[in-house]
């Protein structure tokens, strides 16, 4: 066994440095106006700008309004929020709207099944089969109010969870313990899904201190800036966006709390990057960032707030937008 380990090891680190090898040759292209160089570069520069697999759209005007359009290939996006305060729920509104409303999507192997993926290293397959019932059957109480054929059923019909020439895009969640493995299991997951016919075209990961960096730092700062880096170099290499979460501070909750003890509205403005937790290494690494805290109106209205604290591409001048729920379920209002 201690062999084994010890080789397995080995042909990990070497599947590392081919991994950042391949990332230098990546960013390694260069841009001049001697005859050829010059329109080689801008042809490919042109390509990736409009190709119609650069963004992926949401279900919803203001969220896409603040992303640019929609998720693009390459980048990496983060959303901060307090520990029980919607980012599990986010990412899985976000993965569930990426599906409904990308139908015109076309992968680049057109033998395979475009496949949205989250790896979840905090809520179990079970948990986020209960959410995603919750989430894609509004209104319909629990899993176990039903028989299992009648769930299955619902999730198709009523949850829009199928395959076909109307919904092509698949979903796929994997479930992973928490530190169990590090990011080059993200190449590892892509590699194995294309032998069983996918291609994954986004990559939600849940959440940035559950997975570990190739080159681990005991220092947590340090881990969590590298883990963001090694995204970044993931995403540019699958030519995918990844879209993950991590934890604000102890001062966001303290501003947080005192504004709802206060009643005070728009919550999500008191908070700012000094509120990211661990590290800035985070914010410096990711291409887009958000603060995410959850509000309910005197009416018993309930949103999200979202406030874009970066973007790093052009995108809109709106900095906030508040997404309603739909009633007292966790799916949000889509108005695509």
């Amino acid at each position: 066994a201690e062999i084994i380990d010890e080789f397995e090891g080995c042909i990990n680190e070497a599947q590392n440095d081919f991994r950042r090898s391949r990332n230098e040759a990546h960013t390694e292209a260069t841009f001049s106006l001697i005859d050829g160089e010059f329109e080689d570069a801008v042809v490919d520069a042109y390509n990736q700008v409009s190709s119609p697999r650069r963004k992926l759209r949401t279900g919803m005007q203001g969220m896409n309004e603040l992303l640019g359009g929609g998720f693009e290939s390459g980048r990496v996006y983060t959303f901060f929020g307090l520990p029980g305060e919607g980012k599990s729920t986010t990412l899985l509104n976000l993965m569930y709207q990426l599906k409904k409303y990308n139908t015109d999507y076309k992968p680049k192997d057109p033998t395979k099944i475009p496949t949205i993926v989250l790896l979840t290293m905090e809520n179990t397959i079970v948990e986020s089969i209960e959410r995603l019932f919750g989430l894609s059957c509004v209104g319909a109480g629990g899993m176990v109010d039903y028989s299992v054929q009648d769930v299955i059923h619902m999730l198709r019909t009523d949850g829009e969870l199928r395959l076909d020439a109307n919904s092509p895009i698949n979903i796929l969640i994997k479930y992973k313990p928490t530190n169990s493995v590090d990011t080059s299991y993200l190449y590892t997951l892509c590699e194995d899904l294309e032998d069983r016919g996918m291609e994954v075209i986004a990559m939600f990961q849940d959440y940035i201190g559950r997975i570990r960096s190739t080159q681990y730092n005991s220092d947590s700062r340090l881990e969590y800036g590298a883990v963001t880096d090694e995204f970044k170099v993931f995403a540019e290499i699958r030519d995918i966006p990844v879209i993950t979460a991590s934890q604000l501070n102890r001062d966001a909750s303290k501003h947080i709390d005192e504004g709802r003890k206060n009643n005070k509205a728009d919550l999500v403005r008191f908070i700012g990057r000094s509120n990211i937790s661990e590290s800035m290494l985070v914010l410096n690494n990711i291409d887009a960032g958000f603060v995410i805290a959850p509000e309910v109106t005197e009416m018993n209205e309930r949103y999200l707030g979202v406030q874009r604290i970066k973007i790093r591409y052009r995108a809109g001048d709106r900095e906030y937008v508040y997404l309603p729920y739909l009633g007292d379920s966790i799916r949000f209002v889509e108005d695509l």
